[in-house]
């Protein structure tokens, strides 16, 4: 590893654990999305994948979800890696782990230098979902939602409205969603990303005619438009993690 790859690697161990021993009262998951641009043929990068996610089950940490924007304007065809962590303090652990696996740092060079791919975003958040919510996971070949809003000065009206349209869809029969909050992120801390999964596109399809429909779901949608929220970004991502 060159100087500045483990300068960096310690001062994002450095800034986890310090976030995470000042919120250690409050421990909430977190969830690390690296965005990538691949061209040409993506299946040995996949391939890479699932060689990492290898690693990772020998480590006993979370596995590496891929999914790829397929409906998403100028981002259509960007493959995003997530990974969720139970708590800062979690991730901060497994970061450590990875640096010290013997295996671990010629794949990542690999993936460093794979040809015809770009490191677009890599952001860590929090996530925000209400209490209680039980959202549904996005199963293999099944597609999700990313709703990134934006609030212009305190955005906690617009957080407290979302355990009551949270409510609407459970009454309503649709999916519900997990709700995050960009907290290491660069230009983008501090943006809202609402992911809700479907495993499949009519079932999408229904959800929206059912929320279309609803005088009380509008009434709340209107509720967090007058908060000062701002739609930055509206995508349909499909799962394609490598099995």
């Amino acid at each position: 590893m060159n100087r500045t790859r483990k300068s960096w690697t310690l001062a994002v161990l450095a800034a986890a654990l310090w976030l995470a021993s000042a919120q250690e009262a409050h421990a909430a998951a977190v969830w690390q999305v690296v965005s990538v641009q691949v061209e040409g043929d993506a299946q040995p990068w996949l391939d890479l994948i699932k060689k990492a996610n290898a690693v990772r089950k020998r480590l006993a940490l979370p596995p590496v979800r891929v999914v790829q924007a397929t409906l998403a304007g100028d981002a259509t065809g960007t493959y995003f890696i997530d990974i969720e962590y139970a708590s800062l303090a979690a991730f901060a652990e497994s970061v450590a782990k990875l640096e010290a696996d013997a295996e671990w740092p010629g794949l990542l060079k690999q993936f460093q230098t794979y040809p015809k791919s770009k490191l677009l975003e890599n952001s860590l958040f929090t996530d925000r979902t209400p209490e209680g919510v039980e959202a549904a996971s996005l199963k293999p070949g099944g597609y999700a939602t990313g709703l990134a809003v934006r609030v212009d000065g305190d955005p906690s009206a617009y957080l407290a409205l979302l355990p009551k349209i949270t409510a609407a869809f459970k009454r309503i029969g649709v999916p519900a969603p997990r709700v995050w909050q960009a907290t290491l992120a660069g230009e983008g801390t501090g943006t809202i990303l609402i992911t809700t999964a479907y495993p499949s596109l009519a079932a999408l399809e229904e959800a929206q005619k059912k929320t279309d429909g609803d005088a009380e779901f509008q009434s709340l949608r209107r509720q967090a438009e007058a908060t000062g929220r701002k739609i930055v970004s509206n995508l349909l991502v499909r799962e394609r993690t490598p099995q």
